[in-house]
């Protein structure tokens, strides 16, 4: 009977333990001379925390023109280096200043977002950028590009099973430690039989 009412209660509770995946978008952005261009951009589930970083600036805008969050990062340009002689010390070394590079910035995910407007360090704007395809509370009066269709999974956009991955290990995790207390309480209960 204790054995039915563990079950019972675990079954209950994994639910609770798969909870609604925080997302962001993921954008990838090739800098050249000054000028930011994005690459592609896909939803993704928060695994980290956003830090606001210094200099560029990402801004989403909703429909409604509101700002809903401003963002900040930086362009890694700067690349330091050392050189070693025969003896092994480190008897020169410099920096390099790229003029191009590819960057991958994180923002925050919002139902009802339009745009990400991304600006240099002197606030003139870069790119904008149209999310429109990956928002769930779209007026009806926006007319929705049909340009890209987009594979979603459970109301996010497909990247390369990085979705389906994150969303099956706390399931797996969870099958897992039911079977254990599972294999747990029958060795036990045997224990107790003899």
């Amino acid at each position: 009977m204790k054995f039915k009412i563990m079950l019972l209660l675990l079954l209950l509770l994994v639910p609770l333990a798969v909870g609604e995946v925080e997302k962001q978008y993921k954008i990838d952005l090739h800098y050249s001379f000054g000028d930011l261009v994005m690459e592609s951009i896909t939803i993704v589930p928060a695994e980290e925390e956003i830090v606001d970083r210094d200099l560029y600036a990402a801004e989403i805008v909703s429909f409604d023109n509101e700002i809903l969050s401003i963002n900040f990062f930086t362009v890694p340009l700067e690349i330091f280096w050392d050189g070693v002689n025969e003896e092994g010390e480190i008897d020169r070394g410099g920096q390099i200043i790229l003029n191009e590079t590819d960057l991958t910035i994180f923002v925050p995910y919002y139902e009802n977002a339009q745009e990400i407007n991304l600006y240099n360090p002197d606030l003139k704007l870069l790119e904008t950028i149209d999310v429109t395809r990956f928002s769930k509370d779209v007026p009806t009066s926006v007319v929705e590009d049909e340009a890209e269709d987009v594979t979603t999974v459970g109301g996010i956009q497909q990247d390369d099973g990085e979705i389906i991955r994150t969303i099956l290990w706390p399931i797996l995790i969870v099958v897992v430690l039911l079977i254990v207390i599972l294999v747990i309480v029958i060795v036990i209960k045997r224990k107790n039989e003899k």
